[in-house]
């Protein structure tokens, strides 16, 4: 590597979300380390990009000598170089990886940190599919790799080497633990360091002329060209956490079930063969990147519940990407609405009026990772997050969807779902202007297909469902809720099955309430954060009883806000009977009406 010099005008440099050793994302308050390789004379510069910061900007440099910027704030234009962004711990054990590799006597080292920087700024910009793609911003846990129990035996000091499978015991139960980070990173340059030099020449064909290649192949061994025109005439794309992992031609029947059968989070690209003639593709270290002539368009998809008609959605969203995307190119999430294979969905609104729906995410069967994202999530949004999540029964079947802003150009604020077991709505609409409603509405013997576009700290921009839709204006808002920007939920008291109790684990008040009905059919109602909050279920309930009392809400807003203590059958509650508080009694009947901000709840008893 060599010094900066003073006399190079000052360069823009992309804070990246995503670690280019590890893979990982990064999170608020890590510290990080910006790379910026020219090509031209090989030169490597690092800089301290100090913390990342939870806001759209990156914290500056005093020195003035460069500046940094965050995706979207500033667009990578195709001719400015690319710089790599890396946790200040893994870049440390990389460079003493490599040095360390320089002096093995079975290392091929044979250049010096050029040549490993080199190779690791192009492993790093190559997780992103082409330059100037917009981030995926996959999930942590996608960019774990396989555990090495070589690597893991020697980060934990280990003299013996782990058992492949205790490795991968060991991963399971702690995947947030640092040791991953580093065997990642420590993986990737072991890979990077005994390439060979031809494995570093690159390779450049056509997109059309590829039939199939996979990930970390030799070149000539993986890579096999098209050689009639009887090949199938799709081509797919397989992206993962460290980029383009397979291409491959495919007949119109597997394209179609191409988003039943992949691994989420993985995301898919599939063109007809005529719309990739003038894209090519350049094969570097068992790696592949994409060459996109200007002004051309190609869009990612993300399939986390399997759908049988991928080719049908993918029409949708291309329909509906944004003209006025400063990226051509779009990352579409599409999400079968059949509870066959959903479950339900989780939605997070930023907690103020005129709300932001800064994700969504789809349940299915074998689901785990609600949690996980909320936690991400919170990192960024902080106290002003909140989650809903609707559940879909087996019986159940959201029948239409209205997607809501104040401007039919603008971002979308909240969403109502038109269910068999009752209407919601998800979000806080603006108090002072207009609502204009598309509303989707799904034939009556089939399930829609929700799509949306990648969600970021600006919100979804896109958000539609696969059916026919009427554009309906609703009018100023008139109700005024009991709560200052608040949501609401309801549900009857009636034909109760069971229901469950979700309370907040620090303050012990209720956040949210699951119902089950005689029928088999769901509501929730405020906010039901599964696998966060402490869950106490009731059979067949007789009564309802809710105390409101007053508590502190998080470190950063002393005002005290309104909560609620809940339970079923009092009576049989010794534990909550020598409260000091006001308790109110109901039997189970009526409509329960829930309003509830981030912090703050409301509930209220109708039986008239």
């Amino acid at each position: 590597m060599e010094a900066k010099s003073d006399e190079r005008p000052p360069p823009h440099v992309c804070i990246h979300p995503q670690c280019g050793a590890c893979g990982q994302l990064f999170v608020p308050g890590e510290r990080t380390v910006a790379l910026l390789f020219t090509e031209t004379t090989s030169t490597c510069l690092v800089y301290n990009a100090y913390e990342f910061s939870a806001s759209g900007y990156a914290q500056q440099s005093k020195t003035g000598d460069h500046v940094f910027y965050k995706i979207p704030d500033r667009p990578l234009d195709l001719g400015t170089e690319e710089s790599i962004t890396m946790h200040t711990d893994c870049f440390q054990l990389c460079r003493q990886a490599f040095k360390s590799y320089k002096y093995r006597r079975d290392s091929q080292f044979n250049g010096g940190y050029r040549r490993d920087f080199r190779r690791l700024w192009l492993a790093a910009t190559w997780r992103y599919p082409w330059k100037s793609m917009a981030p995926l911003k996959l999930p942590s846990y996608s960019a774990l790799a396989d555990p090495s129990p070589s690597v893991i035996s020697r980060l934990c000091g280990f003299k013996k080497e782990f058992l492949p499978e205790i490795a991968t015991l060991i991963q399971s139960y702690s995947q947030s633990s640092i040791i991953w980070r580093f065997d990642a990173a420590l993986q990737l340059v072991e890979e990077l360091n005994f390439a060979t030099a031809d494995e570093e020449e690159a390779i450049t064909c056509a997109l059309s002329e590829v039939l199939c290649w996979s990930r970390n192949g030799s070149p000539d061994g993986s890579l096999k060209l098209v050689q009639d025109e009887l090949a199938d005439p799709f081509v797919c794309l397989i992206i993962d956490s460290r980029g383009i992992k397979s291409i491959n031609r495919l007949s119109e029947h597997s394209a179609t079930l191409a988003a039943q059968i992949s691994i989420h989070p993985n995301v898919l690209i599939i063109e007809p063969v005529e719309t990739v003639k003038s894209m090519h593709v350049e094969f570097r270290l068992g790696r592949s990147r994409l060459h996109l002539p200007m002004a051309s368009s190609i869009n990612v998809w993300s399939a986390p519940i399997p759908m049988p008609n991928f080719l049908d959605i993918k029409n949708h969203g291309n329909a509906a990407a944004s003209s006025t995307s400063m990226y051509l190119s779009s990352h579409f999430v599409a999400t079968s609405l059949d509870p066959r294979h959903c479950t339900g969905i989780s939605f997070f609104i930023t907690g103020i009026t005129g709300s932001k729906i800064v994700g969504i995410y789809g349940h299915g069967h074998r689901d785990l990772r609600h949690s996980e994202t909320f936690e991400y999530m919170s990192s960024f949004h902080g106290c002003r997050l909140i989650w809903i999540y609707i559940p879909l029964a087996a019986n159940d079947k959201i029948n239409a969807i209205g997607v809501r802003r104040s401007a039919p150009l603008r971002e979308p604020h909240s969403i109502t779902l038109q269910m068999a077991s009752g209407q919601y709505m998800i979000g806080i609409p603006p108090t002072k202007a207009p609502v204009y409603e598309t509303l989707y509405t799904a034939a009556e013997q089939q399930h829609a297909t929700l799509i949306h576009s990648s969600p970021c700290n600006s919100g979804a921009s896109v958000i539609k469902a696969d059916t026919n839709y009427k554009i309906i204006a609703c009018g100023i808002q008139s109700d005024v809720p009991p709560l200052p920007a608040a949501c609401s939920s309801s549900a009857s008291l009636e034909n109760v099955l069971s229901i469950s109790i979700f309370t907040d684990r620090l303050t012990k008040l209720c956040k949210g309430i699951m119902i089950e009905y005689n029928n088999g059919l769901k509501r929730a109602l405020g906010q039901c954060r599964i696998g966060m909050d402490s869950v106490h279920r009731y059979q067949k309930p007789s009564s309802i009883s809710y105390a409101s009392t007053y508590q502190p809400t998080c470190g950063k807003h002393k005002l005290s806000c309104k909560g609620v203590h809940v339970v079923f059958d009092f009576q049989n509650q010794l534990h909550v009977q020598d409260k000091e508080l006001i308790w109110e009694h109901y039997e189970m009947k009526g409509q329960l009406y829930f309003w509830f901000t981030t912090h703050e709840v409301y509930l209220k008893v109708s039986q008239d």
